[in-house]
């Protein structure tokens, strides 16, 4: 129904190989890093992006909240080091980008396989077309890196990212590859996720 493509333009890319109805579902997929945007903040919750009345703040960083306690448990293994990270950094927050980039950077650092299966690409795999970009472009996207510096602290960054020039080239595939993460309504954007699989 569907094949991955790379074109010498565009990149990596998916096309339908045969004709679809409308209103056929063609991909579905879980994001591999997600952030809810900061305008959702005590109006979702940051493990489901459901919308809730009451949230529960978390006790450590106290800036994520959740449903209840099942999402904040299921939200634990990757919010472990960003309520450390968020607490030396308090009380400023870091960009929405900043936090997806560190989400990733921490999945990463705790993968032993890179991420890749036989319906996942890495991440580290994405097109960033970072020799494309305007100097103002790269300028906004070393602006990142420098917040992202003082929110990671002084860990070792993960081996498929050891130097500030790939966290350079991680953030243009960010921010080429990621996609908007929409409410129930498709009205509003909530968040934003990277995703990996293609079929």
């Amino acid at each position: 129904m569907i094949e991955v493509f790379r074109s010498e333009e565009r990149g990596r890319g998916l096309r339908a190989t045969t004709d679809l109805r409308k209103g056929t579902l063609v991909l579905t997929s879980a994001p591999f890093a997600y952030v809810l945007s900061k305008k959702q903040k005590g109006i979702r919750c940051d493990h489901c992006l459901n919308k809730q009345t009451t949230l529960l703040r978390c006790s450590g960083c106290k800036y994520m909240k959740y449903c209840n306690r099942e999402c904040q448990k299921g939200a634990w293994s990757s919010h472990k080091s960003e309520c450390t990270a968020l607490k030396r950094v308090e009380p400023k927050i870091p960009p929405d980008f900043v936090i997806l980039l560190s989400r990733i950077l921490w999945k990463l650092q705790n993968s032993l396989d890179d991420n890749r299966s036989e319906n996942l690409v890495s991440v580290v795999d994405l097109e960033s077309n970072y020799t494309r970009l305007s100097d103002s472009q790269k300028e906004a996207l070393g602006q990142f890196v420098i917040v992202m510096h003082s929110y990671w602290g002084q860990g070792a960054l993960p081996v498929q990212v050891p130097d500030i020039k790939a966290v350079l080239e991680l953030c243009a595939k960010i921010k080429n590859n990621s996609f908007a993460i929409s409410d129930e309504e498709m009205q509003a954007d909530i968040g934003t996720g990277v995703y990996l699989r293609f079929v």
